[in-house]
């Protein structure tokens, strides 16, 4: 059985999928996929089990990462906007010398979609490294994608 490290799976996110970037000194990232069942029984029903149709997917990503006001090739906490929609993409990554876990390589896990930032929070504690946490909300479908070489 393969595993993939935490470091290993990433969160690109930019104004469209020509221009993603991994987020800079991202700590931990979580991708929420929902199907919402409703009860679509009704009185023509002969028996007493509720019946369900899924009625609507949701999904939202979330991300953690250190303050990090500048990063070449990466996302900072500079660059979101609450309120703006970006395309977000959930990776695994390979660390190639020198490309701090940033290089999508090509496996099963790999999806892409529109999502809006809704909630920035910064965390400044007394001593401490300064971490953000920024949450997306799906806009649209999550749909698989391959990398390019």
């Amino acid at each position: 059985m393969a595993t993939i490290k935490g470091q290993n799976l990433r969160i690109l996110l930019g104004p469209d999928t020509s221009h993603l970037k991994c987020v800079a000194a991202a700590q931990s990232c979580s991708l929420r996929v929902d199907a919402i069942a409703e009860d679509t029984s009704n009185k023509d029903v002969e028996n007493d089990w509720q019946q369900k149709m899924i009625t609507k997917l949701d999904w939202e990503v979330e991300c953690q990462a250190l303050v990090v006001l500048s990063d070449a090739g990466a996302s900072c906490v500079g660059d979101l906007t609450v309120g703006e929609t970006y395309v977000i993409r959930m990776s695994q990554t390979a660390g190639a010398s020198g490309q701090q876990n940033r290089d999508a390589v090509a496996t099963g896990l790999q999806v892409t979609g529109e999502a809006i930032l809704t909630d920035l929070t910064i965390n400044a504690g007394n001593r401490e490294e300064a971490t953000y946490t920024a949450k997306f909300i799906g806009d649209g479908a999550l749909t698989p994608y391959t990398p390019s070489s």
